[in-house]
């Protein structure tokens, strides 16, 4: 017989062939992602009114884990599962901020239509002092707004314009840092 693995969520043990034994733990990674989130996203969403994301690396894409928005939810193109290639949104360069030069350029090697100039590296640099922000990489003229939780991944708001995005800065990066407090088993 072929080899297996286990992994365990939620008290359940699931059994898998040892080939997808990378595909099954980053879902499992991801549900304890969605997990440990999901209280400070509903948050961030209910003193937004923002269109809250969370989305995790993936061959140079960001994949969108959850999501949560009111009326404008339908404006912004995403839903659970999408993948855009991370450097281009908010999002994704948050989470890419996350990581090494090396990681990163490893992630992006998967993006065989893009390479990072002079700007995307200060963009990054920022990010990772801060949040990411961009105008429009999900829908004009809104505003994205994303800061790194670790572990490969960020969480983010799209605002309705600039001004909106300015204010919630600090909240997007207080919660990021909630989550991955939540992560690592530390009290909030």
């Amino acid at each position: 017989p072929a080899p297996r693995g286990e992994v365990e969520f939620d008290h359940v043990q699931f059994t898998y062939p040892a080939a997808a034994s990378t595909t099954l733990a980053s879902l499992v990674d991801g549900m304890v992602l969605s997990r440990q989130a999901a209280p400070v996203l509903h948050d961030l969403h209910l003193r937004t009114g923002a269109v809250v994301h969370l989305g995790v690396l993936d061959r140079g894409h960001i994949v969108h884990l959850d999501k949560l928005g009111g009326p404008s939810a339908r404006r912004v193109p995403t839903s659970v599962g999408s993948r855009v290639a991370a450097p281009g949104v908010a999002l994704g360069v948050a989470a890419l901020a996350g990581l090494s030069p090396e990681e990163v350029m490893a992630e992006v090697a998967h993006l065989t239509d893009w390479q990072p100039d002079a700007a995307w590296w200060a963009e990054l640099h920022h990010a990772r002092r801060r949040v990411a922000v961009r105008q429009g990489d999900y829908a004009e003229p809104m505003v994205s707004v994303a800061a790194t939780i670790g572990a490969r991944a960020a969480i983010g708001i799209v605002a309705p314009d600039r001004l909106s995005a300015q204010r919630y800065q600090p909240l997007i990066a207080s919660a990021a840092a909630r989550v991955a407090r939540a992560l690592a088993g530390a009290p909030d």
